[in-house]
């Protein structure tokens, strides 16, 4: 707590500090023989208490609260006054002084008084600082609750209904009905199925936050939130998507040394298509999670047909030993995979390729008409630790 003295006569300025010392409460106290010096310390320090004479050098002490006293600012005032004088103790109270004093005053009655409006300052505190922990710990329920409402969305298909719509409209989010939108997935690059749990990768996670908050809080229809595998998932219907995903990927790597993988939809025109773009930013997102490469992948990624090589196809290239073509057909077999349906992590797209080399070491022994040697378990091993496409792609090579 702060308190400010303001008096002219200087034994009487030293005899009330005397007596605020003699307090035994937590404060800071500051005293002023003019109004002029005392308007800078109210201006610096914004004391809880001002204790104040009438009748002050340059101005009074009235004039000097007035000047003060606002909706932002309401200190509790105790007016020290020679003067009985109904109208200066009219004033004191129209601006909300607490107290009026007459000289001359007892020590004890004056220290009394002192004690009580402090006591009083510090319930009044310890009040707000209760309310405004309320309040914050609402705020964070509400966001949960929205958050997990937006991941579920995410989740399944979800069609708009009413009551749904009232939530959006709850908590300020109707643009998602009304305005196309994009949604982009983005975490620590290397871990296409999520990051390990462990305080390191938790303390990277609230580091993207911190800096996804700094970076989206000024758009109004733009929402990020933590899917159940706690990569950051963010809902747009800003156009310029692109700069943007490069803006979040190069403050994350400049003020983290963080690398981010990022996967960005086509654009959705319905609520309902929000679980089929999150589908789509995810696949985009594991792609580029698992490649080398420093663009990432924007836009719907069909699944629909298959387009790499197939075993057959694939030792006819080797036999062949077409480099260039064995690695074009190596990356495009580890992105569809990356796709297909049913691979959630980077154990099932190992298994997915360690297949795949096995049946193409079928086909090269039927090409070739002859039994080869068992495919070297330093192949497997290598294989097992890959986390870059470009590294699989050599492996065929």
């Amino acid at each position: 707590m702060k308190v400010i003295v303001i008096e002219d006569e200087p034994t009487s300025l030293m005899g009330m500090k005397r007596a605020i010392e003699s307090i035994e409460l937590d404060l800071s106290l500051f005293t002023s023989n003019h109004a002029e010096e005392a308007i800078g310390i109210i201006e610096e320090h914004r004391p809880d208490l001002i204790v104040t004479d009438i009748m002050l050098p340059g101005m009074t002490g009235l004039d000097l609260v007035e000047h003060f006293v606002s909706k932002y600012y309401q200190p509790k005032v105790i007016i020290v006054s020679g003067y009985n004088d109904f109208e200066y103790a009219q004033r004191s109270l129209r601006f909300g002084a607490v107290d009026y004093l007459l000289k001359p005053y007892h020590t004890e009655e004056f220290i009394e008084k002192i004690r009580k409006f402090l006591l009083l300052i510090r319930q009044e505190k310890e009040q707000h600082d209760q309310l405004l922990q309320q309040h914050t710990f609402a705020q964070m329920g509400k966001r949960l609750m929205r958050d997990n409402y937006l991941s579920d969305f995410c989740l399944k298909y979800t069609p708009l209904e009413e009551h749904i719509y009232q939530r959006l409209k709850l908590w300020n989010l109707t643009w998602l009905a009304d305005q196309p939108y994009f949604i982009m997935v983005t975490d620590t690059k290397g871990y296409p199925d999520g990051k390990p749990i462990g305080r390191n990768y938790d303390l990277q996670t609230f580091a993207i936050g911190n800096i996804l908050n700094e970076l989206l809080t000024g758009f109004e229809t733009t929402i990020f939130f933590k899917d159940p595998k706690h990569r950051w998932v963010i809902i747009t219907s800003i156009d310029n998507v692109k700069e943007l995903a490069h803006s979040i990927v190069q403050s994350v790597k400049s003020y983290q040394k963080i690398d981010l993988a990022m996967g960005i939809s086509a654009k959705m025109e319905l609520f309902e298509q929000i679980h089929s773009a999150y589908q789509d930013a995810l696949k985009a997102f594991r792609i580029h999670s698992l490649s080398d490469h420093s663009n990432f992948f924007c836009g719907t990624v069909s699944t629909e047909s298959s387009s790499y090589a197939t075993p057959d196809q694939m030792a006819s290239l080797l036999c062949e030993q077409n480099e260039e073509s064995i690695a074009q057909a190596a990356n495009q077999f580890v992105q569809e995979t990356v796709m297909l349906e049913g691979t959630e992590s980077r154990e099932d797209i190992i298994r997915n390729i360690l297949n795949y080399l096995s049946q193409i070491h079928v086909s090269l022994s039927e090409k070739m008409n002859k039994d080869l040697e068992e495919i070297p378990m330093s192949v497997w091993e290598a294989v097992d630790e890959m986390q870059h496409d470009s590294r699989i792609s050599a492996s065929f090579a």
